[in-house]
């Protein structure tokens, strides 16, 4: 595993690459993170899935734009990161793995980021893309979630630079006294030391965090209704489609689970009996990590 900077339309993206044992991989899993999309979270449910798939997959985790510490504050709408995210798969097609002419792709998101990877197999239909597994989506009615509804006013401009500058004084704070920020980020949200200490160097940056916010109040006006173009790529390909959905999700609620059974009876839609919270990469990702293997090792890898 490392984490890398490729350039791709002149934007500079981290990316956590775990490179498959071949040098010829016959699969590439493309996952998209949620919000904050923080790369560094995602290390131990892709490690798992990167050994259970038996080092034979190549597979990246790209950030969105905004969300990286070398990143300059910059406003970034919804359809900004969509966008990155077929440019970015572009790169990987065109560029990347030119060479390998049958290559074949699995695409993942987490939370919005099933969203970004339904929006960007919408536009590359003829790509390889073999599967498409969205993980705790939040596809539409975001505005109408608990989450969304509680969380809404947040997310809005007064709170955002609000939050921001808070944000530096924690991070100025946290170059002095680290140990001390760590302590109580871990108090405050019960993480583990190792996602306290990726909470404290890669996220709690004024730059991350108005990027974050900014994204989020354009999803709130934005995941609204699943588009009917969107509903018809997914209906003609149903097969190839994996949902799995949060039992107790308060950003993609139940209904959300029973709405897609029937909008798509013929792919693959799970609700999760493991008690895994929507930010499963936190605490979970060994139970996701496997779910995803499986998922993976039932395509042909040869």
């Amino acid at each position: 595993m490392s984490i890398e900077y490729w350039k791709v339309n002149n934007e500079l993206n981290e990316v956590l690459y775990y490179k498959a044992q071949s040098k010829t991989p016959k699969l590439v899993l493309l996952l998209i993170p949620g919000n904050p999309g923080v790369v560094h979270y995602y290390k131990s449910f892709l490690e798992v899935v990167f050994n259970l798939t038996n080092k034979r997959v190549d597979i990246i985790c790209v950030q969105h734009l905004g969300h990286a510490v070398k990143d300059k504050e910059r406003k970034y709408l919804l359809r900004d990161q969509v966008d990155h995210k077929i440019n970015f798969f572009d790169y990987l097609r065109k560029k990347k793995y030119k060479s390998l002419k049958n290559l074949k792709f699995v695409l993942s998101g987490h939370s919005i980021g099933a969203y970004m990877a339904i929006e960007l197999y919408q536009n590359r239909l003829h790509c390889n893309i073999i599967k498409v597994i969205p993980l705790f989506p939040t596809l539409h009615s975001m505005l109408e979630t608990p989450n969304g509804k509680k969380l809404n006013l947040l997310f809005n401009a007064p709170f955002r630079n609000i939050a921001s500058t808070i944000v530096s004084g924690i991070s100025f704070l946290n170059e002095l006294f680290p140990f001390v920020v760590i302590s109580i980020i871990r108090f405050i949200t019960k993480q583990s030391f190792t996602n306290a200490l990726i909470t404290c160097n890669h996220l709690l940056k004024s730059n991350i965090v108005y990027s974050a916010l900014y994204l989020a109040n354009d999803e709130m006006k934005h995941v609204t209704e699943i588009r009917t173009e969107v509903i018809e790529a997914l209906t003609k390909k149903q097969e190839i489609f994996t949902f799995y959905y949060g039992a107790t999700d308060e950003w993609s609620p139940i209904d959300h689970y029973y709405q897609m059974k029937m909008l798509l009876p013929n792919a693959e839609v799970y609700l999760c009996e493991d008690e895994c919270p929507h930010a499963f990469v936190l605490e979970h990702g060994d139970i996701i990590g496997k779910k995803v293997a499986n998922w993976i090792l039932n395509q042909k890898l040869e």
